[in-house]
């Protein structure tokens, strides 16, 4: 049954992606197809046991949508797939919460990006109150706080800085030359780093780690959050 309600959601995007702009007498019927979508894609997502065309049904429609492109639609999807699942299970409670914002006018027109959602917040802020002041003379630390460090080993000086993709300065994802189209270098990538959707070459840190273990030896203490993503 799982197959079918799929199948069922598949048919009616595929139509609607073929179908005119929707004028005010057609909304009530697009109204109508979200719903049916919406309550269909509750029902096969509020079983138990949950297949994997669950998972290549929300990358087509990630793709479909433009919303990214087709490998980093399926990346994401594949690895965060239980993530999918529960959120999709919390928000396709009620059509209205859905549709209302696809399809303009819809139930009412309700808009979850302007409803009003409360947080409910653990127990009690407690109050504030003023650190006392270190005393003068004390003994000082140096420390060395490294965080956020993003390297890219695939980094390529000179590769467009200025993509489609989420991460760029390094090669496409689609390397297939059929359905590529080279473009000029809109922004190239210099050889210590982007400013942009770009994350920093491998030998930027290298040569911040040799400054620092030349330049900086009386730190005391070095602190990270997290090395590298």
């Amino acid at each position: 049954m799982k197959f079918f309600g799929i199948l069922l959601i598949f048919l009616v995007f595929w139509s609607s992606s073929f179908a005119a702009p929707v004028e005010h007498k057609l909304e009530s019927a697009s109204c109508n197809s979200c719903n049916l979508i919406v309550e269909v894609a509750h029902d096969v997502l509020g079983d138990d046991a949950l297949d994997d065309c669950i998972v290549d049904f929300i990358s087509w429609i990630c793709s479909a949508l433009k919303i990214e492109d087709h490998f980093v639609c399926k990346g994401m999807v594949g690895d965060f797939k239980e993530q999918f699942i529960y959120v999709l299970q919390e928000l396709i409670v009620e059509p209205k919460e859905i549709c209302g914002l696809l399809v303009k006018g819809c139930d009412g027109g309700f808009d979850p990006y302007n409803a009003t959602w409360f947080l409910p917040m653990p127990g009690v802020k407690p109050p504030h109150k003023t650190p006392t002041p270190i005393p003068s003379g004390k003994p000082t630390l140096r420390v060395l706080h490294l965080s956020d460090l993003h390297v890219d080993n695939d980094y390529i000086i000179g590769s467009e800085a200025k993509c489609d993709e989420p991460l760029c300065c390094r090669p496409p994802k689609d390397t297939n030359e059929a359905f590529v189209q080279k473009k000029d270098i809109a922004v190239p990538a210099g050889k210590w780093g982007t400013v942009g959707d770009c994350d920093a070459p491998y030998w930027l840190l290298e040569d911040m780690m040799k400054d620092i273990a030349a330049n900086h030896k009386d730190i005391t203490v070095i602190h990270s959050r997290l090395i590298m993503f």
